[in-house]
């Protein structure tokens, strides 16, 4: 490669390189924190930059245009300004809570950010910038707000809306972006998370082509820039599909907004962070690489090395961090709830290194933020951060011209070089920094390489949070049902740990073939971890299970209630699914409480859909209407496997739980019914739920008792609805 005399080359990376210039100990330079969170809640401001975002958010948006009509029935139109086009499309849009209708025309149009074009709107279906049809007749001037993707609202006031403006969000997917073949050929121009095709439109857009038109072809200028082969290798790289949990997942995905003024440097390195590569400047063309585990091109001698140019040395880790928190907003957090109101829930991934915090005597925290993201793919990168974070064995010396390969050798490139002033022993370094000199030899700064901390693998990921309740949209401090099985042991969510073998287990074992399952046997009651394993891969009991142990749980409910049954659970194997189909019945004690058909209240979560890592799935039942709920109201849940057709793999069960209402509700373990409140009741067999919580007679049809009344909410209108968690019962 031909390089100038003194010319120093530095990869610009997305991870900690040789120097430290932060006080933590990061030479990582990211834009403002928090930058995805701003997008939801903008607000008109002057001098605020223009958002750029990429991916999936959701968006509140400035309001740029305002006008209240006189003689229409009290509307008024709004222009919100989205960010820099061109836009994809919007997925929802809510107004004061209430999901609009997007393809009525009559109160919305979107406006994808293209060049401004002349003429007034004729159709509001297509896509288009031309002046949008809701301005006012004899309004002045009319704009086209070229190049900015705004939606236009037509709204009727509501008297029930908290104020006289409007709340408004939408969940956007955002920028249309150029991606190419490793000729260089154009061969889409469409939304993409694809951290390459994000980073080279970051690049094109503010240094390499900033004056171009919207998809315009580039200039050959532009395109001999631009190392088209290694940009394609660094897309497919981020395309490449991972097992992650028994789930098919991108490696990696950049969603990320810039919504304060940030510049290209801090822009690049986030982008870098995002899909785990570094950028370098080759032949005087762009050309980015993915960090992953490499052999290495060069292995130098002593004979290969300057006399008394070789140094060791350690990077100071005393004022490096030693807790990460890394901040994210979860794409998908609506899907345990099937709600996507609830997605993008702030979210956070914390590493310690207890060990440096200990040597040190204090806690240093670094606070990164990944964009909107997934939990699996946040932990990848964390990890892959913190890893690469502790590096700290550090070489420098002196490649003499001779050397072969030594001019072949660029920033980023591992080569083997001693770990010993004695050169008895080698170890692998990556190099960080190349200084050419007049002579033909090269100085080096390399760190060790581990190709440990590129991590593509991720635990079993629980995503526990609040759902919003049925009906309306974005409702702040909306009302949670509480769970009316909050402290039955092992039906109950995130308090392993914290009971003893002493606590009363208010289930038992059941078999849905009217066998008794043996314990530890057939069903164990995994006590450390607060979860039942069903050994249905060697069970010597057909469709084996477990069931409840409840007196008085259906007196918490009336006749045509809607109410939701869900559970955790996952097979405790490796990889694959498990194959056979698994049960959940809402019953009475002896198990005659039917429809008025006649037909169980029960669910079937089908074979092959569960994996080895947690999924909440879920049923919504309309209890009768025309019946008592009857007092010994339970919950039973088994495997269809049997002794002559076993399971592949064993079953695991984390909880159950059962709540009021049309969606299902995590509940909080800080609201738990005490144990000395429930009471055992011999005759029976089953436990007695406390006073304060039930009617002293069975509810009827009337507007009393607990929960919502019958038909209330939004959802099903039939006799039950089943949906999904993470996935839906079907």
């Amino acid at each position: 490669m031909p390089v100038s005399p003194r010319s120093h080359l530095d990869p610009l990376r997305g991870f900690p390189r040789g120097r430290d210039r932060f006080p933590f100990g990061l030479d990582l330079l990211l834009p403002p924190k928090k930058q995805t969170q701003k997008i939801e809640l903008l607000t008109g401001a002057l001098d605020r930059p223009v958002v750029l975002a990429y991916g999936r958010h959701i968006v509140g948006g400035n309001v740029i245009f305002q006008h209240k009509h006189k003689t229409q029935d009290d509307r008024v139109t709004l222009f919100v300004a989205l960010g820099e086009g061109e836009w994809d499309s919007p997925e929802r849009i809510w107004v004061n809570g209430r999901q609009i209708d997007l393809n009525d025309t009559s109160i919305f149009h979107f406006h994808p950010g293209l060049e401004g074009q002349l003429g007034p709107e004729a159709d509001p279906t297509l896509r288009n910038q031309l002046i949008c049809s809701f301005f006012p007749a004899g309004f002045s001037p009319q704009l086209t707000f070229s190049r900015t993707a705004y939606a236009a609202f037509n709204l009727r006031r509501q008297v029930t809306a908290p104020g006289p403006g409007f709340d408004i969000r939408g969940i956007y997917k955002t920028t249309r972006i150029r991606q190419f073949d490793s000729a260089g050929n154009l061969t889409a121009y469409a939304y993409s998370f694809n951290p390459a095709w994000v980073a080279l439109d970051v690049l094109l857009r503010r240094f390499l082509f900033p004056h171009g038109l919207v998809n315009q072809e580039l200039p050959p200028s532009v395109k001999d820039r631009l190392d088209f082969p290694a940009w394609k290798a660094w897309a497919d790289f981020c395309d490449t599909d991972l097992s992650i949990n028994g789930q098919i997942v991108n490696r990696f995905e950049s969603h990320p907004a810039f919504v304060d003024s940030t510049d290209l440097l801090r822009a690049l390195e986030w982008l870098l962070l995002l899909g785990r590569a570094y950028l370098l400047e080759r032949n005087a063309k762009f050309a980015p690489f993915p960090d992953q585990p490499r052999s290495p091109l060069l292995a130098a001698a002593s004979d290969h090395i300057a006399s008394d140019s070789l140094q060791l040395a350690r990077r100071p880790l005393r004022s490096a961090a030693n807790q990460f928190i890394f901040r994210y907003r979860a794409l998908d957090s609506g899907v345990p709830c099937n709600d996507p109101r609830a997605d993008f829930q702030p979210q956070l991934k914390e590493i310690a290194d207890e060990n440096h915090q200990d040597q040190v005597g204090r806690i240093i925290r670094a606070e990164i933020d990944l964009g909107n993201s997934t939990p699996e793919r946040a932990e990848r990168l964390a990890e892959y951060f913190t890893r690469r974070t502790r590096l700290a064995r550090q070489l420098s010396f002196r490649l003499l011209p001779d050397t072969p390969g030594a001019l072949d050798l660029l920033p980023g490139d591992v080569l083997t070089a001693p770990a010993s002033l004695d050169y008895q022993t080698t170890q692998d370094y990556e190099v960080l920094e190349i200084t050419d000199e007049p002579d033909g030899s090269r100085d080096l700064l390399a760190r060790e390489f581990d190709p440990s901390v590129f991590v593509d693998t991720a635990g079993p990921q629980q995503l526990l949070l609040d759902c919003p309740e049925p009906g309306g949209g974005f409702v702040p401090n909306a009302p949670r049902q509480r769970n009316v099985l909050q402290n039955a042991s092992f039906f109950r969510a995130g308090v392993a740990g914290q009971e003893g073998a002493d606590r009363p287990l208010y289930w038992k074992e059941y078999s849905n073939a009217g066998a008794s399952p043996a314990v530890p046997g057939d069903l164990e009651h995994l006590l450390a971890d607060d979860r039942i394993v069903l050994k249905t891969s060697a069970a010597s009991v057909d469709k084996i299970g477990v069931r409840t142990l409840w007196k008085n749980l259906g007196r918490l409910f009336k006749p045509g209630q809607f109410v939701a049954l869900a559970v955790s659970l996952r097979h405790n194997s490796s990889g694959g699914t498990y194959d056979a189909e698994v049960k959940l019945k809402l019953d009475s004690d002896d198990q005659t409480y039917t429809r008025s058909d006649g037909s169980k209240f029960d669910a079937t979560i089908s074979a092959g859909t569960l994996g080895d890592s947690f999924i909440i799935r879920y049923v919504i039942f309309q209890l009768r209407a025309d019946l008592a709920v009857p007092d010994a109201l339970n919950i039973f849940a088994w495997s269809e496997a049997t002794a002559a057709a076993p399971s592949n793999f064993d079953l695991e069960l984390d909880f159950l739980t059962l709540t009021s209402g049309r969606l299902w509700a995590p509940y909080d373990p800080l609201e738990e019914i005490p144990d000395s409140a429930i009471t055992w009741d011999a005759g029976t067999g089953l436990y007695v739920l406390p006073a304060y919580l039930i009617k002293e007679a069975a509810p009827g049809s009337d507007s009393g008792g607990a929960g919502a009344t019958s038909g209330g909410g939004g959802g099903s209108t039939g006799d039950d609805f089943e949906g999904g968690g993470f996935g839906p019962i079907e």
